[in-house]
């Protein structure tokens, strides 16, 4: 089955959360017998037996006159044995995302795995500090430019000056660079 796309979220660094939770219910009914071989029952049965069908009363001529037929009924018998069975599962997914860098910011967009039954993250844009963060721009990237150098040979004993420039490519508006030089 494909992946669906549930929801796009939107949340930012310096110690916030964000957090969400998903609860998905399957509930399944049935109705079947509840013999293997089927416990229904269906019968017709008719009984016979003596009935009045006629009578006539005479007056002057003294007596009555009447006749029997045989009575017949029938009886129809219906038995059905079914069982009904509801089973409910039930899933809940949690999580937390957070960052606690102030000036982060991230989109990302949540999949819902059918097969596995699990969220999937994947990160569309934003701006973070940390570089391996994929699809978010630098919120630091370091550069360091020599704007000036010794001309010419450095003995031993004479000192090697540089200057050098170094600054932020990345999208934030400081950073905290550290240049460390061994002497």
């Amino acid at each position: 089955q494909p992946i669906e796309q549930t929801s796009r979220i939107q949340f930012s660094g310096g110690g916030n959360t964000f957090s969400m939770s998903m609860v998905r219910d399957k509930l399944r009914s049935g109705i079947h017998l509840s013999c293997w071989h089927g416990c229904n029952y269906e019968s017709d049965s008719t009984i016979h037996g003596p009935g009045l069908d006629e009578v006539q009363f005479e007056g002057l001529g003294v007596g009555t006159k009447t006749q029997f037929l045989p009575l017949d009924f029938n009886i129809h018998v219906t038995h059905e044995s079914t069982s009904e069975k509801d089973e409910t599962e039930t899933t809940e997914i949690g999580f937390v995302l957070g960052d606690d860098n102030t000036g982060d910011e991230f989109v990302v967009d949540l999949f819902f795995d059918e097969k596995f039954r699990t969220i999937i993250f994947k990160t569309v844009g934003g701006q973070s500090k940390c570089p391996h963060e994929q699809n978010t721009a630098a919120m630091e990237d370091p550069s360091l430019l020599i704007t000036n150098r010794p001309l010419q040979h450095v003995f031993p004993d004479e000192d090697m000056v540089f200057e050098i420039e170094m600054k932020n490519l990345g999208v934030g508006e400081e950073s905290q660079f550290v240049l460390y030089a061994q002497h």
